[in-house]
């Protein structure tokens, strides 16, 4: 299985319509995508610091903003199914899924309830739970090297990447907006 994390950031993207037709178009392996936040998750943390909201309910709201952005990407490409259980999802046969990540980050109390945990922190939570043998990070910008190094790509990833990923035994890649041709080829080479 491999986990792909899409950025919030592409919502706006000439290139976001073009991630999803390309994963769609894999047919040799389970694909599930893991939403960013985008500008939902803008908003919450506007309100957050307007209102100095409890830690606990600032998660929930930026949980419930990658929420947002998947049933967006859903709607925007019928081909995936939208999921919300990883037991689910591990049972499934191959195909092409998103996330619906609410339920099954509220119920784990060992995710901190921290704007250092991003959605980048909880795709590899998620690939993690399903041992998945790699997972990839959609980023607005370009990348040079795409293998991942926390000495490259520390800023580019939220501060509780590395905690998240220690015991993580899959490849994990990094690629930008427009490298879609680059990754499907990685993913077709196996």
């Amino acid at each position: 299985m491999i986990i792909v994390k899409l950025g919030g950031s592409l919502i706006d993207s000439e290139y976001l319509a073009r991630w999803l037709d390309q994963l769609a178009a894999l047919k040799t392996q389970k694909i599930c995508i893991v939403p960013g936040g985008g500008p939902f998750a803008d908003l919450v943390r506007m309100i957050d610091d307007k209102y100095r909201l409890d830690h606990k309910n600032a998660h929930a709201m930026a949980i419930l903003a990658m929420q947002q952005y998947a049933l967006l990407l859903a709607d925007k490409n019928p081909s995936y199914q939208c999921i919300s259980s990883i037991q689910s999802l591990l049972k499934n046969p191959q195909g092409h899924y998103i996330w619906l990540p609410y339920d099954s980050v509220m119920q784990d109390c060992t995710i901190p309830n921290s704007w250092e945990v991003t959605s980048d922190s909880l795709a590899a939570w998620m690939a993690c739970q399903c041992e998945a043998e790699h997972l990839c990070l959609i980023k607005s910008q370009d990348v040079d090297v795409h293998l991942y190094q926390a000495d490259t790509h520390g800023s580019l990833l939220d501060q509780y990447f590395p905690q998240m990923t220690h015991d993580y035994r899959g490849k994990i890649s990094i690629y930008g907006a427009s490298q879609i041709e680059q990754l499907v080829k990685t993913i077709s080479n196996g």
